[in-house]
């Protein structure tokens, strides 16, 4: 029976063909010059590698303005941007907007968890205990959007200290808009003390600090402060580190994705922000926890505060731990200058403080819970909270305001002071931050102020009388092209100037070898037969022309003219948008080698060729500058880069600017060069100038057999032709032989290979193809003229 129902089979081959699965193209908006912005974009990005891996995920210029038809080529876009920046969309567009609920849905608000964000600041400094709260909402991009952001934060953090804190204490509450830094400093100056701060972000907590430095108000037992983001750059920049709030932005970008992949068919899980990652509370120094990283130490902070007070003991912790009590006691002195005892006692005086607040318990009962001698607690509570336990409560319920009677923190007497001039509008001037910081925590008397409260990189920019006053508290300065502050008032200061230079007796210059930097890219197309070329660059962020991108055209033109390139073939491009920039690529010849001002160019090239129909790097290929790793999680196919070391940049800037502070080092100054990193090539440049297959199957072979012997026999073998037909197609195109490209292969690998890793000669020589690392030297030393030990050393870092 089941035999005569079962269905006839039917032939494969009568079956309808499936139709094609196109690829999904996607756009985003987002600027990846901030923390905020890097972090959606990846939240964005990593949902379609873990899902929808063949989808296209395209950045936006998130400068332009947008319409629907700009939107054409895309099956849809997500955007975290001003309203303003997008005009006249369609409303049947799959269009998603991070940071702000969606219009006719109440039930999608695709933001990061503005009253969570409130509630949890609230929580750490009502614990922190203070008498008196405030917001500070400077630093932030004015906007309708923001404003809201804001009003939620600030509206959370009031009502979440008027639900909670103590009906026993007597606490106070203000705002202080963005004004000047002597307006901060003043707000600062009058709040009751000990006062908490919640910042809009960890810029404005940072600022909220250097005012306290410089009104000398002790952070955190006068003031403690509280940022958003958790923007590890900034909240570490400096002692007491700043605690912050982990947004868990990358999550809400991956919410909007998996809801625009549901817009256009793609997906169907329901939605729920309840499911949404809660913000994330990291405590620093600038609420009174303690910041070491070291395991050992968060481990017994976290049994000093969560074990019972009475039990804690030095040997305690160190059974814990499995340390001998020496051992740990030598851990705790090395890494945070304190004792096993002192960290217990400072645990009991906490403890004591919110007892003191929260309820009626005199402090003989406080003491007794602790089992501790009351005289004994009485002065270890008054050595450290600077005041006695009845004036401690006193303080809370209103009935005194007595002087903090706490010692002056322990300033070095060879503490240098130094001003960093930047907005940090781009990832290298974070680089270079991360570098100065790297030096100064190495040094140890070196404080950095990020702008030292002044907004410095307006083209017209004057002072006032206060803020030329603040200048001269600062030992020297380091300043980066975006800080237009006039040389003028810095001019009796060392300074030292970062890709730029300023006319001043004390002023040292140091930059990156752009025209080196644009020679290196040449020689790479060069070596791969192209004879039209391009280069893409930028104006600055005022409009003007960027001397950084004409020093690196004017490397590149020049290679390639010394090379016997014509002028006529060596094309320029200042990028003014994508519209603009697809346009001209239209027009450039077939097989174009372009170099890029950066990462992010470079992405918006490839970009605009996959727009147009040019393939890459089949008819053009790219070369950027940076070596951005967000740029290339994002590029498509993989993104060749001119690696330039800033973070080295930044730690050799700030040994300077200390050494020219401490009369070390003399004027004149003469500028200092910093060479580039080899090429990090990828898939964007592995194109070759001819439509020649059996060519480009022939390089594709010697790459993937790099690590072993190959001859020419063999390259032509797989490339399905002769050795002689090989040979003059390498002769003819690339104008080498396939020996020597071998060669030039490896020996650029090498090159990578000394500067990326720690490897021994003999260790990359075998992953190159050398049989041994003494004839991989004699080759290196006939072609570099120095051995890759020397080259290594040439290239080093400063950086540890």
């Amino acid at each position: 029976m089941s035999c005569l129902l079962a269905p006839e089979p039917v032939a494969l081959a009568s079956l309808p063909p499936e139709p094609a699965t196109r690829t999904l193209r996607l756009g985003i908006i987002a600027n990846p010059q901030l923390a905020h912005g890097r972090n959606l974009l990846r939240g964005a990005a990593r949902y379609l590698q873990e899902n929808h891996p063949e989808a296209l995920l395209d950045l936006l210029d998130f400068a332009l303005p947008y319409g629907t038809d700009d939107f054409k080529d895309y099956d849809g876009v997500i955007a975290c941007t001003n309203s303003a920046q997008l005009k006249s969309i369609d409303p049947d567009y799959p269009l998603i907007i991070l940071g702000r609920k969606i219009e006719g849905d109440a039930s999608y608000d695709l933001q990061v968890r503005h009253k969570l964000i409130g509630q949890a600041a609230a929580d750490l400094l009502i614990e922190t205990g203070v008498i008196s709260f405030g917001y500070y909402d400077g630093t932030r991009s004015p906007s309708p959007e923001t404003d809201i952001r804001s009003e939620r934060r600030l509206r959370s953090f009031k009502q979440r200290i008027e639900e909670s804190i103590s009906p026993l204490i007597d606490w106070s509450f203000a705002t202080h808009q963005p004004d000047d830094f002597e307006d901060l400093r003043t707000w600062l100056r009058d709040l009751p003390k000990p006062a908490g701060i919640f910042a809009f972000n960890d810029f404005g907590a940072l600022l909220v600090s250097t005012a306290c430095g410089h009104e000398g108000i002790r952070i955190p037992e006068e003031v403690a402060i509280v940022g958003v983001d958790n923007d590890q750059l900034l909240c570490k920049l400096n002692q007491p580190t700043i605690s912050s709030i982990e947004t868990k932005a990358e999550s809400v970008a991956a919410e909007g994705m998996r809801l625009l992949l549901e817009r256009i068919g793609h997906a169907n899980v329901p939605y729920d922000l309840e499911k949404l990652p809660t913000p994330q509370l990291q405590p620093r120094e600038s609420t009174g926890a303690n910041a070491c990283q070291h395991p050992v130490i968060r481990r017994c902070f976290e049994l000093i505060q969560q074990h019972p007070i009475d039990e804690l003991t030095p040997g305690f912790l160190a059974q814990a731990n499995k340390y001998s009590l020496r051992q740990l006691e030598a851990l705790f002195r090395k890494e945070i200058a304190t004792t096993l005892q002192e960290s217990i006692i400072l645990e009991r005086v906490r403890r004591a403080k919110m007892l003191l607040r929260n309820t009626d318990e005199s402090f003989e009962q406080i003491a007794a819970s602790q089992n501790q001698v009351v005289g004994n607690l009485r002065r270890q509570f008054r050595r450290h909270a600077g005041m006695t336990p009845q004036q401690y409560r006193d303080l809370f319920q209103g009935k005194a305001r007595p002087e903090i009677d706490v010692l002056p923190a322990r300033i070095p007497p060879n503490q240098l002071s130094v001003c960093f001039l930047s907005g940090l509008r781009h990832q290298a001037a974070r680089d270079v931050l991360f570098g100065a910081q790297h030096y100064a925590h190495t040094d140890g008397t070196i404080q950095i102020a990020l702008n030292g409260g002044m907004a410095t990189a307006g083209p017209n920019l004057g002072l006032k009388t206060s803020e030329l006053a603040l200048l001269g508290s600062y030992h020297g300065f380091l300043t980066l092209p975006d800080a237009k502050l006039p040389t003028k008032y810095l001019a009796d200061k060392p300074i030292v100037c970062i890709d730029h230079a300023r006319e001043a007796p004390m002023s040292l210059s140091i930059r990156v070898d752009n025209p080196a930097v644009g020679r290196l890219a040449a020689q790479t197309f060069l070596s791969k037969g192209y004879e039209e070329f391009a280069y893409c660059g930028f104006t600055n962020v005022f409009g003007d022309r960027d001397r950084r991108s004409a020093d690196r055209y004017a490397g590149f033109r020049d290679e390639l003219l010394d090379n016997g390139i014509a002028a006529d073939n060596i094309r320029h491009k200042v990028y003014t948008g994508h519209r603009d920039l697809a346009n001209w690529l239209r027009q450039l010849p077939r097989h174009t080698a372009i170099c890029a001002f950066s990462d992010q160019l470079a992405i918006f090239i490839m970009i605009a060729s996959r727009q147009v129909g040019i393939e890459i790097p089949n008819e053009l290929v790219v070369i950027g500058v940076d070596n951005d790793h967000l740029f290339h999680e994002l590029a498509r196919p993989s993104l060749s880069s001119v690696e330039v070391d800033f973070k080295d940049i930044g730690y050799r800037s700030m040994q300077s600017l200390a050494a020219m502070i401490r009369g070390e080092s003399k004027a004149p100054f003469e500028p200092i060069n910093v060479s580039a990193k080899p090429i990090r090539e990828n898939c964007s440049t592995r194109g070759l100038a001819t439509d020649s297959n059996s060519l480009k199957v022939a390089a594709e072979f010697i790459r993937a057999n790099l690590s072993t012997p190959i001859s020419a026999d063999e390259v032509a073998d797989a490339a399905q032709v002769s050795r002689r037909t090989m040979e003059y197609q390498f002769k003819s195109i690339l104008n080498t032989s396939p020996r020597a490209y071998i060669e030039q292969l490896r020996l650029n690998e090498t090159k990578r290979q000394l500067v990326m890793s720690k490897q021994t000669v003999e260790e990359i020589a075998a992953q190159v193809g050398f049989k041994k690392g003494s004839y991989l030297t004699q080759v290196f030393r006939t072609r570099f003229g120095r051995t890759p030990i020397e080259y290594r050393r040439a290239q080093a870092s400063s950086l540890p």
